[in-house]
C-alpha cells in the first residue's frame, strides 16, 4: 500500500466560522460526528445544541463544542453527459477548494474479492466516483494488495481516481472450507493427510485479514488529522474468510489475532469519526455461485459430497456478518442491506449534513480504557447515527515526542502471494521507513507537512514538470504558488510586510520520504506594488531529483504575520529515460501576466519561454499563452521526431497550434514551443494536447485548462 495518505486542518461549515476543538486521544476533548433524521428518513438541520445530550458510559457529559456541518451535495450530469475533464487528469495540485470538500476513502480489497468479482468492484467503485464525487470533494482509493497503480492519493481529480479504479485487481483465496473439503476427499482416496484436516491456507488466510485490518487502522489514524469532519470509508470487500468463532483451533489456529486485529481496526475508526461503510459485490446471492466456482477433489462414484451448499452459505453469512459489524459500529451501515443505489445516495447526504459536538470526559481515563458512547435528541421524531464509543490510546508526550514531516505509521505495503512478508509469522506488512525531520522547519509547518488532507487557509497551487536528468533520476521543474488573495497584505507607512515560509518533502510509492526543504520569502512591499501581489500572488521555482516512479510532492506553507497557513499536495508519475529511446519533458505553460507575480527561484527553457512558468491554469480571454517541451531524440541512431499540439474541448477533437518557427529541428535535444492566442477560445474547459512522435514511439501530454470572459 503506496504511503500517499493526506488531511485537513480545520472545519468549514456553512453559516460558522466556528472551529471544534481537536479530538486526540488523551486529550481533554472528544468529537462526535452525529447525523440527525426525522420520521422520513429526511436530515434534520436546525437543530440546537441543547437538544442534544450525550452519555459516555451511562453518565450525562457536558457539551463544550458544538457546529452543523453543512456542504454542497454534488448533483451528476445528466445521462450521457461527458463529465468535466473525463479524459484528461489535472497537471496542477491545488487546495484551493478544500474548505467545503467531502472526505471519502475507498478501499478496493484485493485480497478478499474473487477474481471473477474484479470487474464488479469496478463498476461500483466508478458508479460512486462519477454519481457522488464531486469537483470539490477529496477522495481518495487503496488497494490493499492490489496494484501499486490502484491507489489516488486524496485528491478532487475524478480522471485519476477512475484511472486507479480501472487497475484494480483481486485475488481472494479459494474458500477455506473448499479448501478443507478438498483435503478430506483427497485424504479419503489417497490415504495422504497433508494438514491435519486444517485449513491448508491458514497462515496466509490469516495474513490477508491482517493487513486488511492494519490498512484500516492506518487509514484511521491518519482521518484523524482532519479534525471535526464525519469521514466516509467505503470498504469494497466480500468479508474477511476467517472464522474467528474457531476458538479452540479445529480448523483455523489464528481466530483470536485474527479477531483482536479486527478490534483494534473498529476501536481506531470509531476513535476518529471515520464511518465505514461495507459493499459486497457479491450483492445478496447465496453460495450457489460460490460452490459452482470451486473445485473439489474427485471421489468415486456413489460417495456422498464432501461439501454442500450450505457450508459455503454459511461461510459466506459469517463474512456478511463481519463486514455489518464493522459497518455499524462505526456509524455506518451494509449497502447490501439497502441495495447500491440507494445506499449511495444515503452516503453521499450523510456526508454532506451532519453535526459536530464536543464533550469534556467527566471521568478521567487512561489507555486502553473503552468508553460507551451515547447520542439522545430531545426533539420527538428525531434519530441519529453516530459512533458508538472509543478506546482511549496512549497519550503521546509533546514535550519528548519526536517531530517527523511524515507519520511513521502509514498505511502497509501489499502482501504478496503465496509466501509471507518478511518480519512476521501472520504475513502482516512491516512498518514503512520512519522520515527524517525537515532542517530549519517550524512545528507549524512540520505539522502540516505530516498531514493526510490538503489543507485550507492559504491557497496554493503546485506543477511537477519531469525532464530527462541522468540515467538514474529526472529532473522534476517545481512551480509553487502562493494565492495572492489568501494574502492578508496590511499597509503601514506606505508599506505592507510579509514573511512566508515554504516547506516541502516528497514521499515515493513505498512510503519513504526525502527531499526535505525550506525557504523563506521576505517581502517589503511599496504602497504601488500592494494591489498587484493581492491580485497575483508569490511563486517559487524550484528543482528535485527524483527516482522514476511515482512520488507525492507536498508543500506547506505559512505567513508569518498574519498566521495564515496551508498544505498543497500533487501526485507526479516520473517517467524512465533511455537515451536510446525518444523523451519529451513534461509541459511548462506561462502567459504574459504571468510576470506580474513576485517569483523567487530559477526559471527553465529560457529560450521558448519569456516570462516565468506559471501553475495557473484559468486565463482571461485575450490572453497570449505559450506552452513548451523538451524533445531529446536518440544520438546513436536517425530518429525523424516531431512534436504537434492542439486544443480542444474534453474528450473532442483539437484544433491544431503551429510551433514557434526557428527550432533546429536536427539537434538530438532542443525545445518546443507553442504560443496560444486565447481570443479566438470562447469561454469554457478545454484540454492542450502535445503529442512527440518518431521511430515507431509516441509521447503525448495532456493540460487541462480554462477560459474565463474579462470582468467588466
Amino acid at each position: 500500500m503506496p504511503a500517499f495518505v493526506l488531511a485537513l486542518a480545520a472545519i468549514v461549515a456553512q453559516g460558522t466560522a466556528a472551529q471544534p476543538p481537536r479530538f486526540r486521544t488523551g486529550v481533554d476533548v472528544v468529537q462526535v460526528a452525529v447525523v440527525a433524521k426525522d420520521a422520513a428518513g429526511n436530515h434534520v438541520t436546525d437543530l440546537s445544541s441543547s437538544e442534544f445530550e450525550v452519555l459516555e458510559d451511562g453518565v450525562a457529559q457536558r457539551v463544550v463544542a458544538f457546529t452543523r456541518v453543512s456542504l454542497p451535495i454534488f448533483r451528476p450530469p445528466l445521462e450521457g453527459a461527458t463529465p468535466a475533464r473525463a479524459a484528461a487528469p489535472a497537471d496542477v495540485g491545488s487546495n484551493e477548494s478544500v474548505a467545503s470538500a467531502r472526505i471519502f476513502v475507498l478501499v478496493l480489497d484485493a485480497l478478499h474479492v474473487a477474481p471473477v468479482r474484479t470487474v464488479t468492484v469496478r463498476q461500483q467503485a466508478r458508479q460512486f466516483i462519477e454519481q457522488h464525487v464531486g469537483p470539490g470533494d477529496l477522495a481518495a482509493v487503496f488497494s490493499p494488495g492490489g496494484p501499486a497503480s490502484a491507489t489516488a492519493d486524496f485528491t478532487n481529480d475524478r480522471a485519476r481516481l477512475l484511472a486507479a479504479v480501472d487497475s484494480f485487481t483481486s485475488s481472494k483465496l479459494t474458500s477455506a472450507v473448499a479448501e478443507r473439503a478438498e483435503e478430506i476427499a483427497r485424504a479419503e482416496s489417497t490415504g495422504i493427510v497433508v494438514h491435519g484436516g486444517k485449513d491448508p491456507s491458514d497462515g496466509e488466510r490469516a495474513g490477508r485479514a491482517q493487513a486488511l485490518t492494519a490498512t484500516l487502522e492506518a487509514l484511521a489514524r491518519h482521518l484523524d488529522r482532519a479534525p471535526g469532519r464525519r469521514k466516509a470509508l467505503l470498504l469494497f470487500s466480500e468479508g474477511i474468510d476467517y472464522d474467528t468463532s474457531d476458538v479452540m483451533g479445529e480448523a483455523q489456529r489464528y481466530a483470536s489475532d485474527v479477531m483482536h486485529s479486527m478490534d483494534r481496526a473498529v476501536n481506531a475508526l470509531m476513535r476518529t469519526n471515520v464511518a465505514m461503510y461495507s459493499i459486497d459485490p457479491r450483492g445478496l446471492g447465496s453460495g450457489q455461485g460460490e460452490l459452482i466456482a470451486t473445485p473439489v477433489y474427485s471421489r468415486r462414484p456413489g460417495d456422498p459430497d464432501v461439501l454442500s451448499e450450505r457450508d459455503v452459505e454459511l461461510e459466506q453469512e459469517r463474512a456478511i456478518r463481519g463486514l455489518r459489524d464493522l459497518a455499524v459500529a462505526t456509524g455506518g451501515f451494509l449497502a447490501t442491506d439497502l441495495g447500491l443505489a440507494r445506499a449511495f445516495d444515503r452516503i453521499a447526504a450523510e456526508s454532506s449534513e451532519y453535526y459536530v459536538i464536543g464533550y469534556t470526559p467527566s471521568k478521567p481515563s487512561k489507555p486502553g480504557d473503552r468508553r460507551k458512547i451515547v447520542v439522545r435528541i430531545s426533539r420527538p421524531g428525531v434519530t441519529v447515527l453516530a459512533r458508538r464509543g472509543y478506546v482511549v490510546a496512549a497519550a503521546a508526550n509533546a514535550s519528548t515526542r519526536p517531530v517527523a514531516p511524515l507519520p511513521d505509521d502509514l498505511a502497509p505495503a501489499p502482501i504478496g502471494r503465496p509466501g509471507r512478508p518478511r518480519n512476521s509469522p501472520l504475513g502482516v506488512p512491516a512498518a514503512p521507513e520512519s522520515p527524517r525531520p525537515v532542517a530549519g522547519v517550524s512545528a507549524e509547518l512540520t505539522e502540516l507537512l505530516a498531514s493526510p488532507l490538503p489543507a485550507a487557509g492559504l491557497g496554493l497551487r503546485v506543477q511537477a514538470v519531469p525532464f530527462k536528468g541522468d540515467r538514474s533520476r529526472r529532473d522534476v521543474q517545481i512551480v509553487l504558488e502562493v494565492l495572492g488573495r489568501t494574502l492578508r497584505l496590511e499597509e503601514r507607512d506606505g508599506r505592507a510586510e510579509e514573511r512566508i515560509e515554504l516547506a516541502m518533502v516528497t514521499v515515493d510509492d513505498r512510503g519513504r520520504a526525502s527531499n526535505g526543504r525550506s525557504t523563506t520569502i521576505e517581502m517589503r512591499l511599496p504602497r504601488a506594488d500592494i494591489a498587484r501581489v493581492k491580485s497575483t500572488g508569490v511563486r517559487w521555482l524550484s528543482k528535485l531529483d527524483l527516482a522514476p516512479g511515482r512520488h507525492q510532492i507536498r508543500i506547506a506553507a505559512r505567513a508569518v504575520t498574519t498566521g495564515a497557513s496551508g498544505l498543497v499536495t500533487h501526485v507526479v508519475d516520473v517517467p524512465r529515460f533511455d537515451p536510446d529511446r525518444l523523451f519529451m519533458s513534461g509541459v511548462t505553460v506561462t502567459s504574459i501576466p504571468s510576470v506580474l507575480m513576485v517569483t523567487r527561484g530559477k526559471a527553465w527553457l529560457d529560450e521558448s519561454l519569456s516570462t516565468p512558468p506559471s501553475a495557473g491554469r484559468t486565463f482571461v480571454a485575450g490572453d497570449q499563452l505559450t506552452a513548451a517541451v523538451e524533445l531529446h531524440v536518440p544520438k546513436n541512431r536517425r530518429v525523424e521526431a516531431s512534436v504537434v499540439a492542439e486544443i480542444g474541448a474534453p474528450g473532442q477533437p483539437g484544433q491544431p497550434i503551429a510551433a514557434r518557427p526557428g527550432s533546429d529541428a536536427s539537434a538530438s535535444s532542443r525545445e518546443v514551443a507553442f504560443p496560444i492566442d486565447t481570443r479566438g477560445l470562447p469561454p469554457g474547459a478545454y484540454v492542450l494536447r502535445v503529442t512527440a512522435t518518431g521511430a515507431g514511439e509516441r509521447i503525448e501530454h495532456a493540460v487541462p485548462f480554462d477560459i474565463v470572459s474579462p470582468r467588466r
